[in-house]
């Protein structure tokens, strides 16, 4: 077994033994994906596509998503066939076609080889992610990883990122979380993490927000490299 090491990291004011990290739209770059599948979701329903119903299912799970959907458009569906519809529809995207965003891989490799320990933290469904990371070649690369459907909170709150602090082994103040949208980063925040922005085009309207915020904003992880 791997000796845990720390790393430090531009902008952070302490050495860091464990990186816990978002996954779409901070790893790999899926964001798009969602917002095709929500678009072709409202299109068979027959129901306008608003931006800010995109927004509004950022980073929650997909029963969250589906309850919040019947809601908001008064749908007789049952939230099950929801989720049923929505997960086929991603899953060959997934499993094929989402690419990592530029410099994970080396990124991953650099904090693996100095002994970080690496979690996930992420609203993503277990049987999306897992062969898209493998297929990926990150998978060796996380210790633990902790989905959203396994606490009772969103991510603006700390739990999620609680647990998997926990699951690493690793105190939450000598962790640091990367996540491109502002509720996650304030989640972590609240638990006493460091917190990365990590730039994707689908949250850039939250940029200012999150750099008040954030210990440090990156593009990409090509910049913590340099």
């Amino acid at each position: 077994m791997m000796k845990m090491g720390t790393v430090k990291i531009a902008g952070i004011d302490r050495e860091i033994s464990g990186a816990i990290f978002d996954l779409d739209g901070t790893l790999i770059d899926s964001m798009q994906v969602w917002v095709d599948v929500d678009r072709a979701f409202m299109k068979e329903c027959g129901l306008p596509y608003e931006e800010d119903y995109f927004d509004a299912l950022k980073h929650i799970t997909l029963e969250d998503a589906a309850d919040y959907t019947i809601k908001r458009y008064h749908l007789s569906d049952d939230p099950q066939t929801l989720i049923d519809w929505w997960m086929d529809a991603a899953t060959r995207a997934y499993h094929e076609q989402v690419k990592l965003k530029p410099y994970v891989y080396e990124w991953l490799s650099y904090l693996h080889e100095s002994g970080v320990k690496i979690g996930l933290a992420t609203a993503c469904e277990t049987p999306l992610f897992l062969p898209a990371l493998k297929r990926l070649g990150i998978l060796s690369f996380f210790d633990a990883y902790t989905t959203l459907s396994e606490v009772t909170r969103s991510k603006r709150f700390p739990d999620i990122f609680l647990l998997s602090a926990k699951r690493l082994g690793v105190a939450p103040e000598d962790c640091v979380v990367f996540d491109d949208v502002i509720d996650g980063l304030l989640g972590a925040k609240d638990a006493g993490m460091a917190i990365v922005g990590v730039y994707d085009e689908t949250s850039a309207s939250q940029r200012t927000e999150i750099e008040a915020n954030a210990n440090r904003y990156i593009m990409n992880f090509g910049e913590l490299l340099k």
